[in-house]
């Protein structure tokens, strides 16, 4: 479920946990023992920018970086800020609890149409959370352009064995 590179966290896996009336829902457990590993009692989650809606979520230390890679902008210009003001300007850093949950903001649940079931998405050093039925029919289509598209991937693994 969960890696760790060089002290790098990599999320990992698709896990659908149960979402309760008030909007708790488990992370998963594997997640939650790196996350600890790392020292991050968070997560860091605000509405995706891609074409399909879901949240995007991240360790404090990535949406720190993400936050670096907006200073590298011109501070004037209208890009980077309406990037900080979405990204950062939205997104809200979730306490895990004692039981391993999180409470899913009522706005973040409504953007993603997630009611009832979160499908928790690992991406690497980001995660996704989904309404199940979403991301089921988001992953179809993913898998078709990822084969169509596989030869694109850079790959710098000289002497380990590739696959395809």
């Amino acid at each position: 479920m969960f890696l760790g590179v060089l002290g790098m966290v990599l999320f990992l896996s698709t896990v659908t946990n149960r979402v309760d009336k008030k909007g708790r829902v488990s992370v998963p457990a594997g997640f939650r023992t790196k996350l600890s590993e790392a020292g991050h009692q968070s997560i860091v989650c605000y509405e995706s920018l891609g074409d399909h809606p879901c949240i995007d979520g991240c360790s404090l230390e990535r949406m720190a970086q993400l936050a670096e890679s907006f200073d590298e902008m011109d501070p004037f210009n209208e890009e980077r800020n309406a990037f900080a003001a979405h990204i950062l300007g939205g997104a809200k850093e979730l306490p895990i609890d004692g039981d391993g949950r999180i409470v899913l903001p009522g706005e973040f649940m409504e953007f993603a149409g997630i009611e009832g079931e979160a499908a928790f998405v690992g991406l690497g050093q980001t995660f996704q959370i989904w309404s199940p039925d979403q991301f089921a029919s988001y992953r179809a289509g993913a898998r078709k352009l990822a084969r169509a598209s596989r030869g694109n991937i850079p790959w710098s693994g000289r002497g380990q064995g590739g696959g395809q």
